[in-house]
């Protein structure tokens, strides 16, 4: 066939009669391989050489269930750099004839982007089901002009995102524009990894936190219900880009436009929060996994905001798990949002701070389901999967590890969730709650009996921990541990800042210069560990930075100095009687191992007392 002297491809058009022959046989078909462009949404796909590239675009939104505002419009495939149009059949293109048809062909295909300076891309930190979807909306929303908008909540950036049809379908919350980040819209302006609202999480770490609640919940097969939430990159004129802005006459330029990493969280639809309802409407099941959901990560912000209620589906069967406090069965169904202040590396939570503490459904027993969950919990594992993820401080993560073993003893003692509870929260804010003095008795003790296996003590405290006959077996300090044979002497040897005693061996003293140059602050705190009568040696918690003893180890030659953070008190560090923070092995597994043996220990003393009373 020619037209005006110009040879064109034979074309086969999709017919009846042309279905009609290719029902004669699977012979005729051709394997497709379509590969996503900077993606991992792949599929192999059998097709005949008469179908057309439109045909082939539905093929794939069927197979990767890309959605219903996915459509042939909004899809490219290249193949050999060259776009294919819709309505040029396959045969033509790939010039399939009989010796190539058993060939595995690829085309690659992704999105169409409709402008530089707008787009979303994952950053794959967690494989979250439907994820992949929920972006490719938004894509479609902004390729159809439908801008991000700010919400009026909230002290940090927090954006509505949309599909083409104008419908809310994630949230997303950049980093930079957190409260006291750089580019804050709603004035609370600062630096990255500043001081925010709540001492324990610094600026820029609520996006690694929304997706770490994720992550733990989908650990445990979603039994707290947390919306999937993943971390992406955006990049558009409507987010708040004053920083990056060139200031021309004309405004920003797109230049000025940056790509901006955040969380992005699956929108639940949903127009009512638990403030708008008598709790007692709400199931103690529901209440009881939010509640130990929270304890486990140490919530700063569990407010009657952050708690969406939802109506169940028509026809759901109601069961045990659907009781209320009143002996009723619930209408609803609870969803936690916002965890932007989880995993703090201090414990100052408040009854403020946990909006469920006072309902009459966490003084009830827990299920034997919830017992169940409980028991399965991890944290150390949850710890390590965390740290693989995302970039969260180990004193953040070992926040997690305690709180986690502290409802877990919880539970095996039968105390209820308001019991537990009671024990990590603070009723008043000036003093520590009971979980924040056990921890520091555990410190201290830790520090005691793994300064005493070392060959040079670097004892700073005016005690000593006897253990009858130095040591590094593990076994043998993990019984002197549970026995608690602990001998504080008070009488013995002080230790002054130039002096160090070698408890092994009769090594000459050494000098402090050799180890650190603290420059601790000088604020007494209100408490001191219960093991000793004397008021000198009292010991606060701040965010004095700890040391680990392998870099003292290796830095003997070297006189460092280390900027100390003068923040806020934090829960992971222990100070002399002068006020300066004492070099804590926080790295040496076998320091951390005797940490977590006493708490255990300490912890379990504390829970038999309760149960006594």
């Amino acid at each position: 066939m020619s037209s005006n002297s110009i040879t064109i491809s034979p074309q086969a058009y999709f017919s009846t009669h042309n279905a009609l022959d290719g029902q004669h046989g699977h012979e005729n078909a051709v394997f497709i391989y379509l590969k996503e462009l900077e993606g991992s949404r792949h599929a192999c796909i059998s097709v005949y050489p008469f179908y057309d590239i439109q045909t082939l675009k539905r093929l794939l939104i069927k197979r990767l269930k890309l959605g219903s505002n996915v459509t042939v419009t909004d899809i490219r495939m290249v193949f050999k750099g060259t776009e294919l149009p819709n309505y040029r059949n396959i045969g033509t293109f790939l010039n399939i004839i009989d010796e190539s048809r058993k060939e595995l062909l690829k085309i690659y295909w992704c999105f169409r982007a409709s402008s530089d300076n707008i787009g979303i891309r994952n950053l794959n930190v967690n494989n979250v089901q439907g994820m992949n979807n929920v972006i490719s909306d938004v894509l479609l929303g902004f390729k159809s002009k439908i801008a991000p908008k700010l919400t009026i909540e909230g002290t940090g950036g927090t954006y509505f995102l949309y599909n083409k049809r104008r419908r809310i379908c994630a949230i997303f919350k950049p980093i930079d524009e957190e409260a006291f980040a750089p580019c804050n819209p709603r004035g609370y302006h600062g630096k990255l990894h500043q001081r925010g609202f709540r001492p324990g999480v610094l600026s820029g770490e609520g996006a690694s936190r929304e997706v770490a609640a994720y992550i733990l919940d989908a650990s445990y097969g979603n039994f707290c219900q947390v919306p999937p939430t993943t971390l992406v990159e955006v990049r558009h004129p409507s987010l708040h880009n004053k920083e990056y802005y060139q200031m021309y006459d004309y405004g920003a330029t797109d230049e000025s436009i940056k790509w901006k990493t955040g969380s992005l969280q699956s929108f639940i639809e949903t127009r009512e929060i638990c403030g708008n309802f008598d709790p007692n409407m709400f199931s103690i099941s529901d209440v009881h996994r939010i509640g130990i959901f929270d304890l486990c990560v140490l919530n700063l912000d569990r407010n009657d905001g952050n708690i969406l209620v939802r109506n169940l589906k028509m026809g759901s069967t109601l069961d045990e798990s659907h009781k209320t406090p009143m002996g009723g069965f619930t209408r609803y169904s609870l969803i936690p949002i916002d965890h932007g202040l989880i995993l703090p590396d201090v414990l100052d939570v408040t009854e403020l701070d946990l909006v469920w503490f006072g309902w009459p459904q966490t003084k009830i027993p827990f299920s034997p389901a919830e017992l169940q969950h409980i028991k399965i919990l991890d944290p150390d594992r949850d710890a390590l999967k965390l740290k693989r993820k995302l970039l969260i401080r180990n004193e953040c993560l070992r926040t997690m590890r305690v709180a986690t073993r502290l409802v877990k003893m919880g539970a095996q003692n039968n105390l209820t969730l308001h019991q537990i509870a009671s024990l990590a929260i603070r009723e008043n804010l000036d003093d520590p709650s009971p979980l924040e003095l056990v921890i520091s008795s555990a410190i201290e003790q830790a520090y005691l009996i793994f300064d005493s296996t070392r060959l040079v003590s670097t004892n700073r405290l005016k005690f000593s921990c006897d253990l009858i006959q130095p040591t590094n077996s593990r076994s043998y300090l993990s019984k002197k541990i549970n026995q608690s044979v602990f001998i504080l002497d008070q009488s013995s040897e002080n230790f002054s800042k130039n002096e160090f005693t070698d408890s092994d061996s009769d090594s000459d003293a050494l000098p402090s210069s050799v180890f650190f140059d603290y420059h601790g602050s000088n604020k007494k705190s209100s408490f001191s560990n219960n093991s000793i009568d004397d008021e000198n040696n009292t010991y606060i918690t701040n965010n004095g930075t700890c040391i680990a003893s392998e870099w003292t180890n290796k830095s003997m030659g070297t006189f460092r100095h280390r900027r100390p953070f003068r923040g806020d008190n934090t829960t992971w560090s222990l100070h002399d009687q002068h006020g300066k923070p004492v070099q804590l092995a926080w790295d040496d597994i076998q320091f951390e191992y005797f940490f977590f043996q006493t708490l255990e220990r300490l912890l379990s003393e504390k829970l038999i007392a309760i149960n006594v009373q």
